[in-house]
């Protein structure tokens, strides 16, 4: 897509998201042995119009078994394996019959193990003393694109009272159920439940660990605290309170980031690298403005390519900002590494090596106070469309600079700027 027809057919897309609807919602019964390491679970999934289709496929993990699903009479279902959007997937699809309005609602139900057999994750979703579920396990019925937004009603039973549950939204304890209530809208249901978690508060930051004085605890809720207050002088009022991090106890494996809600692994040893550190933390954060590059897609950039741009803005501002050494390896790296645009998913050289570089070409080029404005009003309505973005460069620093800029995304390779 060029820019002049990428930048008309913007004013449609912002017309049909503001006019808005009752947005997708995900309503979850599910009983939790940690000890066993299963679940058993229900999920009613509840979809507006224009959400409501007359195929469509949710993927699970092929280790569950799927008890039922059903979307009312005028469907049929079909369970059977998947291989996308990764292998290891079985696919439920429901498809409506000729002349019927696709399902509004969906339920499925399903069991077993929720870790995968032979994983060589250092993740693992479920030990006596942590559960640990996000989108990479696999756990939840997810729409074969990744890329469904909803809010959530979840109630959780089996685990322990000892076990402290962090996830976004609202979190109670009814008897033996956890009850969990997000109006948040996001492509996932991440959580934790682990012994011995202690809270701590800074501002508008929660910081859950085993030990919040261990030096790795003490880094990760500084740069916390420090990189929300820089982007929210940058970016404006956060969008949702608290934003809740996670100090999980395992010593490898990633940290990942949610709408308010960041994991990050206490990595144990006292020497901690604080430069990474600050800048793991800064990038997860960044991602409470910039999330919305559906997963999936060529877009996505706009989800991690930005939350390292932004991230390396932070380093940049506490001193930890790239030598030219350093940045003069990126662009050598880079020369080799496919377009972010015309693809699908860019590669993740593409997105967090790649697309960061091509924004600091783009400020070098327009100026840092135009960047800065350009970043700055879309963070108060982040795009999901890469001519949402182009669209406000080119309003800011005009047509020439969005068309160079998307020049650079379509590119093959990388050509370090004149100069």
């Amino acid at each position: 897509m060029g820019l002049l027809k990428a930048l008309a057919g913007l004013a449609a897309l912002i017309s049909a998201t503001a006019a808005g609807a009752a947005p997708e919602h995900y309503d979850l019964e599910a009983r939790i042995d940690p000890t066993a390491g299963t679940i058993s679970a229900r999920l009613i999934i509840d979809l507006p119009v224009e959400q409501a289709l007359a195929e469509s496929r949710y993927v699970v993990g092929e280790r569950f078994r799927i008890v039922a699903a059903d979307a009312g009479p005028d469907t049929s279902t079909e369970i059977g394996p998947a291989t996308a959007p990764f292998p290891g997937l079985q696919a439920v699809t429901i498809r409506t019959r000729t002349g019927r309005p696709p399902p509004r609602r969906i339920t499925i139900r399903w069991e077993g193990p929720l870790n995968p057999p032979q994983s060589g994750s250092p993740v693992v979703a479920a030990s006596p003393d942590r559960v640990e579920l996000f989108i990479d396990s696999m756990w939840l019925p997810f729409r074969d694109d990744l890329g469904l937004i909803y809010t959530l009603d979840a109630r959780i039973s089996g685990l322990a009272r000892d076990m402290v549950v962090v996830a976004q939204g609202q979190i109670d304890r009814d008897g033996d159920v956890v009850r969990i209530r997000r109006e948040i809208q996001d492509v996932d249901f991440a959580m934790v439940a682990e012994r011995g978690l202690t809270r701590v508060v800074d501002g508008d930051v929660e910081v859950y660990a085993r030990d919040l004085g261990t030096a790795h605890a003490t880094l990760f809720r500084r740069h916390g605290t420090a990189a929300i207050d820089y982007f929210r002088r940058w970016f404006g009022p956060l969008p949702y309170r608290p934003v809740r991090m996670v100090v999980v106890s395992r010593a490898a494996g990633p940290g990942y980031a949610r709408r308010g809600y960041v994991v990050v692994a206490e990595r144990g040893g006292n020497t901690p690298n604080e430069r990474g550190i600050a800048g793991l933390v800064a990038h997860e954060f960044g991602h409470a403005w910039w999330y919305r590059g559906g997963p999936t897609t060529e877009d996505y950039w706009m989800t991690e390519s930005m939350a390292s741009y932004v991230s390396g803005r932070y380093l940049e501002s506490i001193g930890y900002g790239l030598a030219p050494h350093e940045l003069a390896a990126l662009r050598r790296e880079s020369r080799e590494t496919g377009p972010i645009l015309g693809g699908g998913r860019p590669s993740g050289a593409a997105i967090y090596t790649k697309g960061p570089l091509l924004l600091r070409d783009l400020e070098a080029r327009i100026g840092r106070p135009a960047m800065d404005r350009i970043i700055g009003e879309l963070a108060r309505d982040p795009p999901d469309r890469t001519a949402g973005f182009l669209a406000k460069i080119a309003e800011i620093a005009g047509a020439g600079a969005a068309q160079a800029f998307e020049a650079d995304l379509r590119r093959n390779g990388y050509e370090p700027p004149v100069g």
